[in-house]
């Protein structure tokens, strides 16, 4: 009987050859997945702001949108940031590297250089000294010039303080007064504004320069004896009634009762006929304009309380100052 004939299986050679091809192409295969490169195609980032030590500094990714999160580090050992877009503020001058690191892993790193700020010192403009000529009394209604004579001026603006506003732009300005009392002249040169006022007016009330003609006198009966006698002199001209107390608080009551009170015309004619230049002095308060006092009375119907009132009058004889007291 003839011996079974046993089947070859594959050559155990040709097996290991093969396991070990797979094992690799596998190794080679896990390789490349390991060293794949994950991060985006670019990594930046601007830099935006004053780059001044104590100035705020924006830091803005350009990396795109592959990015999903992103960590920022100053270089200066504070807290950094998480954002595309954040701020930061160095508290000194000096460079400094500034890392972004992108997904977990891939950074971008770059030098700023924070500079000092600086101290810009503010130098005063030389003022002009403006030279000015003109009188220092003058009478209301009459025109008085205010000459200048400051060196280099090329422009003026005249304030006579009455008007609010420039009453002249010429370089010699003339000017009627309306009112009594101080005035301050201001003027400004070449633009420059701010100046004190270059002298005060005292504007006076106008004299009166032509005076009545006096009546002739009639000769005087000749006595018996046959002689004649001196002419009897005309009599002195009416003077204003001179205010006193009774007057001036009733001249007050009674205007109060009108629907249109007129002080300046009831109480001028006792104040040389401008009450802007009289002033009101209560018991604690500063002195204020007579027709300031009188509006201000207007809210309490006329009402103050005051019985008595002392007139101060200046050297040429104008009251100026009405003291109020209890």
């Amino acid at each position: 009987m003839a011996r079974p004939v046993k089947k070859k299986g594959p050559d155990k050679l040709i097996i290991i050859a093969a396991l070990a091809v797979v094992l690799i192409i596998g190794a080679i295969l896990l390789f490349r997945w390991m060293m794949r490169d994950t991060c985006p195609a670019i990594v930046d980032f601007t830099v935006a702001g004053e780059q001044v030590a104590g100035s705020e500094i924006s830091f803005t990714d350009i990396t795109g949108t592959e990015a999903t999160s992103w960590e920022w580090d100053f270089g200066d050992a504070t807290p950094g940031a998480s954002g595309a877009e954040v701020t930061h503020t160095y508290a000194t001058a000096g460079t400094y590297k500034v890392s972004l690191t992108v997904n977990g892993e891939c950074q971008q790193v770059r030098d700023i250089e924070v500079l000092a700020p600086v101290e810009i010192e503010e130098v005063e403009e030389e003022r002009i000294q403006v030279v000015v000529k003109g009188p220092k009394v003058a009478y209301v209604g009459e025109p008085v010039t205010f000459i200048d004579e400051t060196p280099g001026a090329v422009s003026w603006e005249w304030e006579f303080s009455e008007s609010g506003e420039i009453d002249s732009r010429e370089k010699n300005a003339t000017y009627t007064f309306e009112k009594r009392g101080p005035h301050e002249v201001y003027l400004s040169v070449n633009g420059q504004r701010g100046n004190p006022p270059v002298m005060i007016v005292e504007v006076k009330k106008k004299k009166d320069t032509q005076a009545a003609p006096k009546p002739e006198p009639k000769p005087a009966p000749k006595p018996d004896g046959g002689g004649t006698t001196k002419p009897t002199p005309p009599p002195p001209a009416p003077k204003a009634p001179p205010i006193t107390e009774s007057v001036f608080f009733k001249t007050i009551a009674d205007e109060f009762k009108k629907d249109l009170p007129d002080f300046e015309k009831a109480l001028g004619k006792y104040f040389g006929g401008d009450l802007s230049i009289v002033k009101v002095k209560e018991p604690g308060k500063d002195p204020a304009k007579m027709q300031n006092w009188l509006n201000a009375l207007m809210v309490k119907d006329g009402k103050h309380g005051y019985t008595k009132a002392k007139f101060v009058t200046d050297k040429d004889g104008e009251i100026v100052l009405v003291e109020l007291s209890k």
